[in-house]
């Protein structure tokens, strides 16, 4: 009992614990930059196609041929694979200096939600029907990719600092093991949930809509 209580208590100092102060004093502020850029993304991309539901067809014909694999539900492993996998992927993509791929993908994402709002009338999917297919799972989903790409940008931001020898950091004994840290107790946890909801939960909501 004693040694499951110590188990827990180092999982809640390298979990939580250490997210908070990672959270507070590097990534804090990236955070609240990445949400602008998404939910600017979503606006800007809702008000200029709003009225040109042909260009946003267009659009998301160039993004994804087959339209209704967007908003379609897939099994729980197929889901959670691809879930993880694009946190993880966030995070890497980090690796590559000076371009802040990340924030490119948050606007990427933002966008694509915009661009649905813009093609309802070619999809014939209503805007409460996309809120409804994004929303349930989306409070976690969403928040999680944003803190993926948040982590993806300091994890460029350091790369790019070193390079200039503006930081002094090990890479391999600092930088990965936070990362890594970071990923398997915070945001794979958070993709889990996420995938449960939206593979349970959100059908459920639909089906009684």
């Amino acid at each position: 009992m004693l040694k499951e209580f110590s188990i827990m208590q180092k999982l809640k100092y390298y979990g939580w614990q250490h997210f908070r102060s990672f959270y507070k004093d590097h990534i804090q502020m990236t955070v609240l930059l990445c949400t602008a850029l998404f939910i600017g993304s979503i606006l800007l991309f809702s008000v200029l196609l709003g009225n040109n539901a042909g260009l946003a067809t267009k659009l998301l014909i160039r993004i994804d041929p087959n339209i209704s694999t967007l908003l379609s539900f897939h099994g729980i492993l197929p889901t959670l694979i691809k879930n993880l996998f694009t946190g993880f992927y966030l995070i890497a993509l980090g690796i590559i200096p000076f371009l802040y791929i990340p924030a490119i993908f948050t606007v990427f994402n933002g966008s694509l939600i915009g661009i649905l709002f813009g093609a309802t009338s070619y999809t014939n999917i209503s805007h409460s029907m996309i809120l409804v297919n994004i929303l349930p799972h989306g409070i976690v989903f969403i928040p999680t990719i944003i803190l993926s790409a948040a982590c993806g940008i300091y994890v460029c931001k350091t790369i790019s600092n070193r390079i200039l020898h503006k930081q002094h950091i090990y890479l391999y004994k600092d930088l990965l093991p936070l990362m890594l840290r970071t990923y398997f107790l915070i945001i794979a946890p958070l993709m889990i949930v996420s995938t449960l909801i939206e593979v349970f939960i959100t059908p459920l909501i639909i089906a009684l809509i």
